[in-house]
């Protein structure tokens, strides 16, 4: 297969050499296409010189992770990809990972996103994010194919720290949304993905590892504009999700607003209680666009990769 990986990178250089080689070890040949969001810790040089046959993209700006992954997945379907593997700067993979994911995707077509096992970077435990959404998960598949059992997890979400989409999947559903500014466009993406009828799979054989800090939700309570941005784009992936009907959308809404209002009460966090207004005023500010993008994500085709 013509299996693209892109990788998006910002200031990356400590995990850089490590994910690069992994990709390069792999047992299933894979091209590689960096777009690099205008780093300043030299992460562009380097890799031009360390690795000159990678495809090296640099954007003009920090587009963020779902622009700029979109200009990785043109670039890749433009030159012929059957499918594309995105991995995150600070993920290594396996040399038999990716075999592992072509056999899924191979048994069952059904799968529109197949995901590795999100390790830590101790590789000896779950990443705590992945481990939160195997909590979720709907059901286990099994096929056996000559002898061997092939098994994946069925789940609403999984982060796309490593997320393998084979190309007749992006013709269907597209780019990432460019309208969430950061953050939220994965959880669009897998609403979007489910909306076509395809299923988000997590793959038992396929391991990579996630060498990031290892903290739960709480932590995005100590940086406020962060803290902000995550109530916007959460309210944004309710407004947005195209598998709610127009009253389900308005009733989701109201209980997760409710249900966070009263966690930031509990946990006596009363100056973020303004970020719930903010985010509202910015929803009904944008709703006529966030609609638009609702009916093209309906719609579907290769849609924000033009």
């Amino acid at each position: 297969m013509n299996i693209y990986v892109i990788i998006v990178t910002y200031n990356g250089m400590k995990w850089l050499e490590r994910c690069l080689k992994s990709v390069s070890q792999s047992a299933v040949p894979l091209k590689i296409v960096v777009v690099d969001n205008l780093s300043t810790d030299g992460s562009y040089s380097y890799i031009q010189t360390q690795f000159p046959d990678i495809s090296l993209i640099q954007s003009g700006e920090n587009m963020g992770f779902g622009r700029a992954n979109n200009l990785g997945i043109q670039y890749a379907l433009k030159n012929g990809a059957e499918a594309v593997l995105l991995l995150n700067q600070d993920a290594y993979i396996e040399p038999e990972t990716v075999k592992y994911l072509i056999s899924l995707k191979e048994a069952f077509p059904e799968l529109g996103i197949i995901s590795p096992t999100h390790m830590d970077g101790t590789g000896k435990k779950l990443d705590i994010g992945f481990g939160n959404c195997l909590k979720e998960k709907l059901s286990t598949q099994t096929s056996i194919i000559n002898g061997n059992a092939l098994i994946y997890h069925e789940v609403k979400f999984v982060n796309a720290a490593g997320w393998f989409i084979p190309r007749e999947v992006l013709s269907k559903v597209g780019g990432f949304d460019p309208i969430f500014p950061h953050y939220g466009e994965d959880v669009d993406y897998c609403n979007r993905i489910r909306y076509h009828g395809y299923k988000i799979g997590i793959s038992d054989l396929g391991v990579m590892i996630h060498d990031r800090l290892q903290v739960n939700n709480e932590s995005v309570f100590t940086n406020s504009k962060k803290h902000e941005l995550m109530i916007y784009v959460s309210k944004l992936s309710i407004v947005k999700n195209p598998n709610n009907s127009l009253v389900m959308t308005w009733v989701k809404l109201l209980i997760w607003d409710l249900k966070n209002y009263i966690n930031e009460v509990r946990n006596s966090r009363f100056s973020t209680i303004s970020y719930f207004v903010k985010s509202s005023y910015k929803i009904f500010k944008n709703l006529k666009l966030i609609n638009e993008h609702k009916s093209l994500s309906k719609k579907g085709g290769p849609i924000f990769l033009d």
